[in-house]
């Protein structure tokens, strides 16, 4: 896959790209899997460009462009429209209290991780390219749980490499401080050794 135009992020005063789609998670629900955009842009292959923030502790999308397969655009009722209103009230999606900027994303729940800095490995592929420094924002069900910024300065090319891929991406997910990369980096190469010599 080509490297991707990514989404864009506004978090405390400042703009930050995404190397997440949290509508992906939306859009994967089975009443929302009929949803198709017009693609056309292989940098772009989702189909939508959006932009999101974090505002009072909440995840909101902002901003959403996309086209359907029929080139007419697409509506906030196409994206939301498949569930009732008692989904949204038990989801507490239009609480007063989670009123923003947008729509709250009450249905994300992961890290958002947003690289920043100088880039230091260029991956023509998705997000997969490494950059100086991530912000990794731990989100639950739309609400900003905690933020860390991981420093990959430090770290060989490689092992840079091996940590971004296995990155907090799933939702229970811990996120890493340098030794704690540097650790997991020295478990996987000792695990690839014992392989090797038959010890497992």
């Amino acid at each position: 896959m080509t490297a991707q135009i990514a989404d864009a992020l506004w978090f405390e005063g400042r703009h930050f790209s995404l190397a997440e789609e949290p509508l992906g998670w939306w859009l994967e629900r089975r009443k929302n899997r009929h949803i198709r955009f017009l693609r056309g842009n292989t940098a772009c292959s989702r189909g939508y460009t959006a932009a999101w923030a974090i505002y009072r502790g909440r995840l909101y999308m902002t901003h959403f462009q996309a086209s359907l397969p029929d080139g007419s655009p697409v509506t906030m009722d196409t994206l939301f429209g498949n569930y009732t209103d008692a989904f949204y009230e038990s989801a507490r999606a239009y609480a007063p209290e989670n009123e923003g900027p947008g729509v709250f994303a009450f249905w994300f729940t992961g890290a958002l991780v947003c690289p920043f800095g100088a880039r230091l490995l260029y991956q023509h592929y998705g997000y997969g390219s490494v950059y100086e420094y991530e912000l990794c924002l731990n989100i639950r069900d739309g609400f900003l749980l905690g933020s860390r910024i991981v420093d990959y300065t430090a770290l060989p090319e490689k092992s840079a490499r091996i940590a971004r891929r296995v990155h907090a991406r799933s939702p229970d997910a811990d996120l890493f401080t340098l030794d704690d990369y540097e650790a997991l980096v020295w478990k996987r190469q000792l695990q690839k050794h014992r392989e090797r010599i038959g010890w497992l």
